[in-house]
């Protein structure tokens, strides 16, 4: 049967990234995954990130990109480490739903339809919280395994080896977006909780001890690498200290609402779990998953709702579901919901066939491309581009290593942070790139810049924007 397992889940995460990773399958470039190939790709021919090109996010994602470039010398090899990820993803969904169900045979069921979900907020694929989500959903598996056998057993010995993947799990977040690391956090409190009360002073240390050990494998790395060439405050800042900018120009924002209701809905549904744990007598299930919603719900409804972000919550659904078949066993209910298996696929497959039709503007890259070659080979090795987000595989498709360390979305990055828009500024104004490559140059904080510095190439406009090629004065 576990053989069976792993053939089905195998086979259901090749089909997932086959189908819905349109951002390394289809290579359409409209969200942060293009910057996270660009930076793959040129760190694997020796280009650092952050020093000479800056992203804020942390480095596995750049990492993994650039070992998928080193396994397919192109975007192409990045897909076998996301069916990777994605086969942990639905293990441990599996896992998960095997240990709380009382009919173990549906949760098959419950994984395909917490997938058909996910791929609503995928959003193209190779994003962070697709890399951390298989870590998030062990850790909770672990969690609950853990109040499984204090409840039922009265074991309150908590096994060190979860603490040292809880570690590797806070880790993997830290190394690409820390908030992400919420649920992990929320964990590990209930589980405190609990070695408070049991008065085991010592085993919260040992846990202590293994969870530093499992952070420390995962990170230290990445820190020796980035102190060895002298660019740790730069890794530091691209993964921290940006964020904590970033996060506070992006509070409190209430648009948005219809995107929050539909692809947030695991945040606050977590509610009715907790509800019914707490009526169950299942007090710590009933906290963790009260907190789950009370967190999540918070980091969401106050910050920027792009659809991916949610996916960190993906296991509240499946929990959710579980808890409802665990009431429910009536056969007219379980057929409904295999109607609800069909409407779910079929939505899906529409939604994400409109957003790879809304993603594509063949009229802006076929423009650039020729714009591009008129330059030549040299003029391309001297080029920057400026604030070009419908195009943003522009320096992979012809090759070109950005001139500047401030390669894209440059307008968006200094509107999170003075002292970041500061340093584009002087970037630009002090350097002496040939040709930069603007989208609406003149909405642009650096137009002062570029108007006393360079002339117009040539200047075109398509769907509304107005492309520009400026070359700089001799």
């Amino acid at each position: 049967m576990i053989k069976k397992k792993i053939t089905i889940y195998l086979l259901i995460s090749i089909a997932f990234v086959l189908f819905f990773s349109y951002s390394t399958v289809l290579f359409i470039g409209h969200n942060d995954s293009i910057v996270f190939l660009t930076i793959g790709k040129l760190w694997s021919k020796g280009v650092l990130p952050y020093k000479e090109l800056f992203d804020h996010k942390g480095p596995l994602v750049f990492f993994i990109n650039m070992v998928g470039y080193k396994i397919g010398n192109n975007v192409r090899g990045i897909l076998i480490i996301q069916i990777i990820f994605m086969f942990f993803t639905t293990y441990f969904l599996d896992k998960i739903a095997t240990l709380e169900l009382k009919n173990k045979k549906n949760s098959v069921l419950y994984v395909v339809i917490t997938l058909f979900f996910l791929s609503v907020i995928y959003s193209g694929g190779n994003l962070v919280e697709e890399y951390c989500l298989p870590f998030l959903i062990a850790t909770l598996y672990y969690n609950l395994k853990y109040i499984n056998n204090y409840k039922t057993n009265n074991i309150v010995y908590h096994p060190l080896k979860y603490s040292f993947l809880y570690g590797i799990s806070f880790g993997v977040c830290f190394l690409t977006r820390l908030t992400n690391s919420i649920s992990i956090c929320l964990g590990l409190f209930v589980i405190l909780v609990i070695l408070i009360k049991k008065k085991r002073i010592l085993d919260i240390f040992k846990n202590l001890i293994l969870f530093i050990c499992g952070f420390a494998v995962i990170s230290l790395p990445f820190v020796i690498y980035f102190c060895y060439h002298n660019i740790f405050f730069d890794f530091l800042y691209g993964t921290i200290l940006y964020n904590f900018d970033y996060i506070i120009k992006s509070r409190f924002q209430f648009d948005g609402l219809l995107t929050y209701i539909l692809c947030f809905a695991p945040s606050y549904l977590i509610f009715i779990s907790s509800y019914i744990h707490f009526r169950k007598k299942d007090k710590y299930k009933g906290l963790l998953y009260l907190l789950l919603g009370l967190f999540e719900s918070f980091l969401f409804i106050s910050g920027l709702k792009y659809p991916h972000y949610a996916v960190i919550s993906l296991p509240n659904l499946l929990i959710l579901l579980v808890d409802f078949d665990n009431l429910v066993h009536k056969k007219t209910i379980r057929k409904v919901f295999f109607v609800l298996v069909g409407i779910c696929f079929i939505c899906s497959i529409i939604f994400n066939v409109m957003r790879i039709n809304s993603s594509r503007n063949r009229s802006l890259t076929n423009y650039v491309d020729k714009l591009l070659k008129s330059i030549g080979e040299d003029g391309k090795k001297s080029l920057i581009v400026l604030n070009m987000n419908e195009y943003k595989q522009i320096y992979i498709n012809n090759n070109i290593v950005p001139y500047y360390k401030y390669f894209n979305l440059q307008d968006w990055q200094a509107s999170n942070s003075k002292s970041l828009k500061d340093d584009i500024s002087k970037v630009f104004s002090e350097g002496n790139v040939e040709y930069i490559l603007s989208v609406n140059p003149k909405e642009s904080i650096l137009y002062p810049v570029i108007l006393e510095r360079y002339d117009i190439v040539t200047s075109h406009n398509i769907d509304g924007d107005n492309i520009v090629l400026y070359i700089i004065k001799q």
